[in-house]
């Protein structure tokens, strides 16, 4: 499970490279995390300004000092609200953050990358809420493996529509993310669901719904592994969530808590904002029906094989804009590449200015 020094420094060395993105603006003189002049003690985050938009722009938020996750594992945290507490004091000591939750829509779906005899696999995702500047985090932690996630600004920042110049608020992102990949070519996302609050209460250690994309991120090597890590959790949403996780084999897994238990439905190769699984009849119907459809009737007319052109045509056909006054806009929209651990990003609905991000050069010295 966990890298070796060779395989990470190849990975590290090789992981952004950006193309086609606007005025690029180094909020940060260095990469990696620095010391803050503050505080000697502290590290916080390089950040880069990425894009040059009006109003809200996306910024990359590298973390090469080791995070807090272990020590987060190793409290054994029961209680929803001391987790939230917890991260905060932790990753960002004397920083008066407040964590917000979210309630996101979303669109995931995956397929094969084209040509599909390769045997490799994309996804594609729409993060749906509402408007924000946001964090692409990058982790290089010291005991799991690197990734690239996304987080939404507004789940922690002071000034969510403005420069996230404190990089001490931005600490926390790591364990805010939404979706992300990591270099055993394991994606998560979460999506929210219509149903109620979820409380489980078995006595085992709690996770919210972002600390869950962390724990996978940073310690799952493939789908099965992602769920049985999550199974040893007591799941704690104040409304309803569910994950969708894929490996590059292209095995998926779809997460939902019905009633408080946890339930894995196998091989879907969509999800947007209902549920896949039985429910009571107690559940809501969800939402987000069309553009499901919109997503199938695109996937089978090229017979779920894409390519990242196609992947963003899809993309874009089933994201949400603002005339549609529905629960929010799309803010992000990624392909993720699970073979070669590489993603193209969009953001606010650029869908001309596609920022590439890669994992490395040559994926077979990290993935081999």
């Amino acid at each position: 499970m966990r890298m070796t020094s060779s395989k990470k420094t190849a990975f590290t060395k090789y992981f952004l490279i950006f193309a086609a993105v606007l005025a690029a603006v180094a909020v940060t003189c260095s990469a990696g995390c620095i010391l803050s002049p503050e505080d000697p003690e502290k590290w916080t985050p390089a950040i880069t300004q990425l894009t040059d938009y009006p109003e809200y722009n996306l910024y990359l938020a590298e973390y090469t000092h080791d995070d807090k996750l272990d020590d987060l594992l190793a409290e054994q945290i029961t209680d929803a609200g001391m987790l939230s507490a917890r991260i905060a004091e932790l990753c960002a000591p004397g920083e008066n953050v407040r964590i917000k939750r979210p309630v996101p829509g979303c669109t995931v779906f995956l397929s094969y990358e084209n040509p599909a005899s390769a045997g490799q696999f994309l996804v594609g995702r729409n993060f749906d809420f509402s408007d924000t500047s946001c964090i692409l985090v990058h982790t290089v932690p010291d005991n799991g493996y690197e990734s690239i996630a996304f987080a939404d600004i507004n789940m922690y920042a002071s000034d969510p529509a403005g420069d996230p110049a404190n990089a001490g608020e931005a600490l926390v992102s790591p364990y805010l993310c939404m979706d992300g990949l990591n270099e055993a070519g394991v994606f998560i996302a979460v999506l929210a669901a219509d149903g109620p609050a979820v409380h489980q209460n078995t006595g085992k250690p709690t996770a919210t719904a972002p600390f869950f994309i962390r724990l996978v991120l940073d310690k799952a090597a493939d789908a099965d592994e992602a769920v049985a890590l999550m199974s040893q959790y007591d799941a704690n949403f104040t409304s309803g969530f569910q994950y969708y996780i894929a490996d590059k084999s292209g095995k998926t897994a779809v997460v939902n808590y019905i009633h408080d238990e946890m339930t894995v439905t196998y091989d879907e190769k969509i999800l947007t904002n209902f549920y896949l699984c039985p429910v009571p009849e107690d559940y809501p119907a969800g939402h987000g029906q069309d553009r499901y459809e919109t997503v199938e009737t695109m996937l089978d007319a090229v017979l779920y094989e894409t390519d990242t052109a196609k992947a963003f045509d899809i993309l874009e056909a089933s994201a949400q804009i603002p005339e549609m006054e529905t629960l929010g806009t799309t803010q992000w929209s990624v392909v993720y590449h699970l073979g070669t651990g590489t993603a193209d990003a969009v953001f606010q609905r650029h869908w001309n200015d596609i920022i590439d991000t890669s994992l490395s050069k040559t994926p077979s010295a990290v993935f081999a």
